[in-house]
């Protein structure tokens, strides 16, 4: 088991948050925020352009796509307050403005990240860990 399947099946309230989509977006946003800095960390140094390979690593695509699948994030997301449910990580294309439908499973493993921030006292050794494993699976 790494980490992130360590926390993804932590019995804490923060965890519990994340998983829930309708009142996990400010989670969201910090998790967002806290991946964008663990990668800049990660990278620093070591890409030419950080400001690219941040974006790659850290888009819905990606995390839904990738990350979702390959921790079967569907299985632990609070489903009951969804317009609509999604059984698989095809991340659609939406036209501007329009909001995709799977855009709840990026916005939960973004609220994951925040917790494991909060639950880790605020540092990030923690995050960077599960992030550094998120690369190798986004890099395969």
């Amino acid at each position: 088991m790494d980490k992130f399947e360590y926390y993804l099946n932590l019995n804490n309230e923060y965890i519990k948050l994340a998983l829930n989509p309708s009142i996990n977006k400010n989670l969201a946003t910090l998790g967002d925020s806290v991946l964008k800095l663990a990668l800049a960390d990660l990278l620093y140094g070591k890409v030419k352009y950080l400001s690219e390979h941040i974006k790659f690593y850290n888009t819905d695509r990606t995390l839904v796509e990738d990350i979702g699948k390959h921790y079967q994030i569907l299985n632990y997301i609070r489903k009951e307050e969804l317009e609509e449910v999604h059984h698989d990580y095809a991340y659609i294309k939406k036209g501007k403005n329009k909001s995709n439908p799977k855009k709840y499973i990026a916005t939960a493993i973004e609220a994951l990240l925040g917790a494991i921030y909060l639950i880790n006292n605020q540092t990030m050794d923690e995050v960077k860990a599960v992030i550094l494993h998120f690369k190798k699976i986004i890099d395969k």
